[in-house]
């Protein structure tokens, strides 16, 4: 299944640099950080919290936006400045 996203400028930014600083392709970094999106949000809480804090922290940007979204919500302006 193909899928178009729409992502903030900041975060495209993010992907754009990650994938140019590790020759992962931007799609592969996106698929990977939806997967732990839904281990984060989705799993039991014991699993959520073993996957939280192999996150390092200010690492979380995609992750909040996902959340905020699926809440139906923005940012708040803490959280997009990470």
């Amino acid at each position: 299944m193909k899928m178009t996203l729409s992502l903030p400028d900041t975060i495209a930014q993010e992907i754009t640099e990650v994938s140019r600083a590790t020759g992962y392709t931007k799609s592969g970094l996106v698929l990977t950080a939806l997967n732990i999106y839904f281990l984060l949000y989705h799993a039991d809480n014991e699993k959520a919290k073993q996957v939280a804090n192999l996150i390092p922290d200010n690492q979380s940007t995609i992750y909040d936006f996902l959340k905020a979204k699926q809440q139906g919500s923005r940012l708040p302006a803490a959280k997009r400045k990470r």
